[in-house]
């Protein structure tokens, strides 16, 4: 049976395919860092595969997770408590997603490690606050499978069972997300570098000295890439 669990779990894979096929294209001119670029699209498909299974297992009304949670705790309210920072991670960054993709638009920047030259500064909705939205809403998301597979109880007896020990697959996961996380900074560093430094642009083209400018004073602005007023 499914659950909302399930629901915003899948929520937020949908965003990642999205950005990938559609949102994000891959550019003519290819890529900067090819081979880092199949580094995070290995690490993404190996993050799926851990947290999947455990996922799609919980099931029953409320979940296995929250019923044993409940048994152990002696509290229905803190079985459902438990379960919040989740659905807090999952569907926030799922909407953060949405609302990066709204305000930068479909296919106006290029999947991550693109060589490509800047034309605009996106400055309004999260890019007022951070500089970086998108990477943000995919760590939200891969933080609530985290949490989940991390503190999911095994339930011995009612036929739950993991075909891998929940210790071993927390720490290949957050090995995953540990990697996706370096990708994402290194991302950011070379999007920020094409912006200012005009550094793996396309070949022969420059960025225009009012978007350089402009992308500057934005920078000056908007100091936090990743969380607004601390870092």
């Amino acid at each position: 049976m499914y659950t909302s669990l399930h629901l915003a779990y899948l929520l937020f894979l949908l965003t990642q395919l999205y950005a990938l096929v559609v949102h994000f294209p891959h550019p003519s001119s290819g890529s900067v860092f090819t081979r880092q670029l199949q580094l995070l699209k290995g690490l993404t498909t190996s993050a799926v595969l851990l947290s999947w299974y455990p996922i799609a297992t919980v099931s029953a009304s409320t979940s296995a997770w929250a019923s044993a949670s409940a048994r152990s705790r002696g509290s229905h309210a803190y079985a459902l408590a438990a379960t919040a920072p989740a659905y807090v991670c999952l569907l926030g960054g799922v909407a953060l997603f949405v609302w990066t993709a709204y305000h930068s638009g479909p296919r106006n920047f290029s999947i991550i490690y693109g060589r490509v030259t800047p034309h605009f500064v996106v400055q309004s909705g999260p890019f007022a606050r951070i500089r970086h939205p998108t990477y943000v809403s995919y760590v939200l998301g891969w933080l609530g499978a985290l949490y989940v597979c991390g503190t999911l109880p095994a339930v011995r007896g009612e036929g739950v069972q993991f075909w891998l020990p929940t210790g071993l697959r927390v720490v290949l996961l957050s090995g995953c997300i540990a990697g996706l996380c370096r990708c994402y900074a290194d991302g950011a560093k070379l999007e920020e570098a094409q912006f200012l430094e005009g550094e793996n642009n396309v070949d022969g083209e420059t960025v225009g000295v009012t978007v350089k400018s402009e992308y500057r004073r934005y920078v000056t602005r908007v100091k936090s890439r990743w969380i607004p007023g601390v870092v």
